[in-house]
């Protein structure tokens, strides 16, 4: 790999844990957003508002069977079992814990009638350990198997004590069950990731199945005890065929319950994991709880994880190198702006990727008609220039017509052949004066006519800017400032009736294009004085041009 190709991009990591709260608890999702994100996930169900691309579902891949396969291979039963087995592990253990209490007492009910038969004297030494043995299992399983040591011992009413016993160990073995999960409805029960690269850097030779293979290797490497439930790719969440696998990206969905102790620690497990990080770096362990804390706790998981998609990126090939964005005031707004859009339906999200239909298309080439027609306005203004530029060329000639006639009529009436030369030589310097500023004013009119169209255009221009500019949530500040220098100079060009009209059209523009500028953003007083500045100093230099120097009439000789 030639490091002087590499390609360097930022990238996006995202950690999603789900409670075992019914429904969203003050920031935190519960069971209903784990579901809704699941069916979204699996391809499921497809919501009113538009979350992908169905015709690039065959681009969307699920690790299954320990195998990459296309998502659309499985049928849409198959994808909602996968949904429905998922939820249901979890309520299992959610139910579980909820009963925990009256396992409790029942089991306390039928340990009262074991000891009961502790205290009879004419009840066998062997069943009296058997049961002693059986209630001092306080905190460990006991094998329902050990009931049948009673049929060797002989007892009366067999078939009543080996019931009492069996359930006895049943409601027990619950009970260390529901205690080991140590689970709570504000544990965190399953966790949800994703990583991708942002649409705007272009990094679209990735192949889903490294996609894939990063993610899911990652949590099996550093978090082997936490079982995956669920690993795919999305490839339809782009907006065209010519975007294909630009901003794709994977999910992953893991257990947070130990398969190992039962415990539902999966957040304490990332903490010991940032902690060993930090230790093989040298740096100090994180162990209070605070804000500032889990901030660090974050931080840190991110370095590990974006040095792991490195060395992976680098394994398979790629020349591409993910770095953490600079943490500049713009970037922290944006990533505020993710953080609450993260409540909001996906189509909603102000940074999403979701994919447009055959109608947003189509509403997409009707604004471009619209904007046509306004274009063609503007053509039709610049249209009615050029008439006017005709009107005023010929005015002019007929101005250069009637001098001529007046200096040759002057000339008849001089006496004489040097009075006549004179007046010959006036009506020369009067003509070629008068051809100076017709040129001068056809040559006005051009440039006037060439500077319109180029203001038009640059309008044009920053207004297309600011729209994309405003769609991807680049710097609005300075291209909006492109804009204004822009926009002002169209309106120096303009009469005050017909800048009420051009204003009009643009802010109806730039409301079409979603770009939400207020009209005392785009003309200012501070705009307005220097218009009316402008209009006063053109005022006066028409006038002073119209000052044409008076014809000179030749001196009769004594």
């Amino acid at each position: 790999m030639n490091d002087l190709n590499l390609k360097s991009t930022t990238m996006l990591w995202k950690r999603m844990n789900y409670s075992a709260q019914q429904g969203r608890v003050k920031k935190t999702a519960g069971l209903s957003q784990l579901k809704s994100s699941l069916h979204h996930s699996l391809r499921t169900v497809m919501k009113k508002e538009l979350e992908f691309n169905q015709e690039l579902s065959h681009r969307n891949f699920i690790i299954h069977n320990n195998k990459m396969v296309r998502l659309d291979s499985l049928t849409l039963e198959d994808r909602q079992s996968l949904v429905n087995d998922i939820m249901s592990s979890v309520e299992n253990d959610i139910g579980i814990h909820e009963d925990l209490s009256k396992l409790k007492d029942d089991r306390s009910k039928y340990a009262y009638k074991l000891k009961k038969l502790l205290s009879k004297a004419d009840e066998p030494e062997a069943l009296k350990k058997l049961i002693t043995d059986v209630l001092e299992a306080q905190n460990s399983g006991i094998s329902p198997s050990i009931i049948d040591q009673v049929d060797s011992i002989g007892v009366k009413r067999l078939s009543d004590k080996k019931k009492a016993m069996s359930t006895y160990i049943d409601l027990h073995n619950k009970v260390v069950a529901a205690g080991n999960n140590s689970l709570h409805k504000s544990k965190t029960v399953i966790q949800e990731c994703f990583f991708k690269f942002p649409t705007r850097n272009n990094i679209n030779e990735v192949k889903p199945v490294d996609y894939l293979r990063i993610i899911h290797d990652f949590h099996k490497k550093y978090l082997p005890e936490y079982a995956v439930k669920a690993c795919v790719f999305h490839g339809d969440e782009v907006l065209s065929q010519d975007q294909i696998n630009n901003g794709v990206h994977p999910h992953i969905f893991i257990s947070a319950k130990n398969s190992k102790t039962g415990q539902y620690d999966l957040v304490q497990s990332q903490l010991d994991l940032v902690n060993r990080y930090l230790k093989s770096k040298g740096e100090p362990a994180i162990e209070n709880d605070s804000f500032k804390a889990s901030q660090k706790i974050g931080e840190t998981y991110q370095r590990l994880v974006y040095e792991y998609v490195n060395k992976r990126l680098r394994e398979f090939g790629y020349s591409i190198e993910a770095s953490i964005h600079e943490k500049t005031k713009d970037h922290k707004e944006k990533l505020e702006t993710i953080a609450k859009d993260a409540n909001k339906a996906k189509i909603m999200r102000s940074f999403n990727l979701l994919s447009m239909s055959e109608s947003e298309l189509k509403k997409l080439k009707q604004e471009k008609i619209e904007l046509a027609a306004q274009q063609h306005s503007i053509k039709n203004k610049i249209v009615s220039i050029d008439k006017l530029r005709l009107r005023l060329v010929k005015k002019n000639h007929q101005l250069v017509e009637q001098a001529n006639e007046l200096v040759l009529r002057k000339a008849v009436l001089n006496k004489g052949v040097g009075d006549a030369k004179a007046a010959v030589d006036i009506l020369k310097d009067q003509k070629r004066l008068l051809e100076e500023q017709n040129n001068s004013l056809l040559d006005n009119i051009k440039s006037n006519e060439k500077v319109l169209g180029e203001r038009v255009h640059s309008v044009e221009k920053a207004i297309a800017l600011l729209a994309h500019t405003a769609r991807e949530q680049q710097d609005m500040k300075r291209v909006f400032a492109e804009f204004k220098e822009s926009n002002f100079n169209m309106l120096k060009s303009l009469s005050p009736s017909e800048r009420v009209y051009y204003m009009y059209n643009i802010r109806e523009r730039l409301a079409r294009e979603g770009v939400d500028v207020s009209g005392g953003e785009i003309l200012n007083r501070t705009d307005s004085l220097k218009l009316s500045v402008s209009d006063a100093y053109n005022s006066l230099k028409k006038f002073v041009s119209k000052r044409k120097p008076a014809v000179k009439e030749p001196k009769p000789k004594n």
